[in-house]
């Protein structure tokens, strides 16, 4: 008898606990997709997030089968009666002490197909065996993994099209005993840490609020903003320890924590810190570029999005693919803010007319990078002597050069 009662509580247990699992999952894609303002605690900070109010979230709702059945589902998405596509996307929410193997994952993909829904997405707090990950992926089910703690954050970058992360990565971070990051959620060829943004580009295309929030700087307000950062100093070069003395008189952090894989810099909005990926160690010019990046997120951006943005991840910081157009005005401002900081203007003309002189090139006429020979070698001369005065990249004094009209280019 109390062996009956014993299993009794703990079935009850694992109930209570899978329930509140559900209704977490169903308040999250409620706030997301519904309310007017959505806020979420995270870290004493609070996230604010606006959105449209055109569908609906249920849990535990009936449905019917195609041949005829019902069944009840965990969280459900329906879009609005009057809406000329109807839309139904179904949530599996599994708080398992185990990890959510093929047969959780073969029973739910019957229950997509057999119901028509428009999406799958699979929910659970520890992690995928490798086998239903890949069922998950040949049958275009959405996988998310959230922590114990149920830590949300919206992150500024995904990574799209696997361009720097690899099949064996995601499911690696997907299957693991220790997760590497709060929350994974992989879906198709994408890939997110962020279960909101996730959630968000799934429903809507555009965030508008967020191109307004992010103003136009010009050149000049970035380079006043560079010379604040300077205390007003005036430098030739600027050295890595230079950089780290003034990072420090901002109380910004810069950690050795890892960054998300594929990225080589991360920027944290809440506790303003700066962590740079140890790939760069070995790599002085792209660590140089990638820390001014960085700062340049904590100078112009941390008091406009502090408490709407939890970090940005950057890869490629001088590419600027896959980006939205808010993403891409955050990321050319950085990259200003870097490229004013590491090769500051005084030094740079002075230097680049000497340059010339030595090229017997006109003082008054730019350089001209084009596919006839002694324009490119020209060129190339001029990149190979400011990269090794200032110590970044060919690329990076292309960059700064272009932006002072000093140089022109065919492309």
């Amino acid at each position: 008898m109390a062996t009956l009662q014993l299993f009794i509580i703990l079935i009850m247990s694992t109930t209570s606990k899978g329930d509140r699992f559900e209704l977490r999952t169903q308040k999250l894609l409620t706030q997301v997709l519904r309310n007017g303002k959505f806020e979420l605690k995270l870290e004493g900070e609070s996230e604010f997030w606006i959105v449209p109010k055109d569908s609906y979230v249920f849990n535990k709702k009936k449905y019917k089968y195609v041949y005829g059945s019902k069944v009840i589902i965990d969280v459900s998405i329906e879009s609005p009666v009057e809406s000329d596509v109807p839309n139904l996307v179904i949530v599996e929410c599994k708080d398992l002490s185990r990890k959510v193997d093929k047969g959780d994952m073969g029973e739910f993909c019957l229950k997509v197909q057999d119901l028509n829904a428009k999406k799958g997405i699979f929910v659970t707090n520890n992690g995928f065996q490798k086998g239903a990950i890949e069922m998950a992926k040949y049958h275009n089910i959405a996988l998310i993994r959230i922590d114990e703690k149920n830590t949300l954050v919206w992150d500024l970058h995904r990574i799209r099209g696997f361009r720097n992360i690899s099949y064996l990565d995601i499911t690696e971070l997907l299957s693991s005993d220790v997760p590497a990051m709060p929350s994974v959620v992989f879906d198709g060829y994408i890939y997110y840490t962020s279960v909101i943004d996730y959630f968000y580009s799934l429903f809507y295309s555009s965030d508008l609020r967020l191109d307004k929030k992010i103003p136009f700087y010009s050149n000049e307000q970035i380079q006043k903003q560079v010379d604040l950062f300077l205390n007003g100093k005036k430098y030739v070069k600027i050295s890595n320890e230079i950089l780290k003395f003034y990072i420090i008189r901002q109380n910004i952090l810069l950690c050795n924590e890892t960054v998300s894989p594929g990225f080589l810099g991360r920027y944290d909005f809440y506790n303003n810190k700066i962590s740079i990926a140890e790939v760069l160690q070995n790599d002085e010019h792209r660590y140089r570029f990638t820390l001014a990046h960085e700062i340049g997120h904590a100078i112009l951006h941390r008091k406009l999005l502090k408490g709407l943005i939890a970090s940005a991840d950057d890869d490629d910081v001088l590419s600027l693919k896959d980006c939205s157009k808010w993403e891409r005005r955050l990321e050319i401002q950085a990259n200003l803010f870097a490229s004013y900081l590491l090769v500051p203007e005084a030094p740079l003309y002075n230097l680049y007319m000497e340059v010339k002189r030595k090229l017997n090139i006109n003082d008054y006429a730019p350089l001209y990078l084009d596919e006839q020979p002694c324009n490119k070698e020209d060129c190339y001369k001029m990149f190979y002597v400011l990269s090794k005065i200032f110590n970044v990249s060919k690329e990076v004094i292309k960059y700064r050069l272009k932006n002072e009209n000093l140089l022109l280019t065919s492309e």
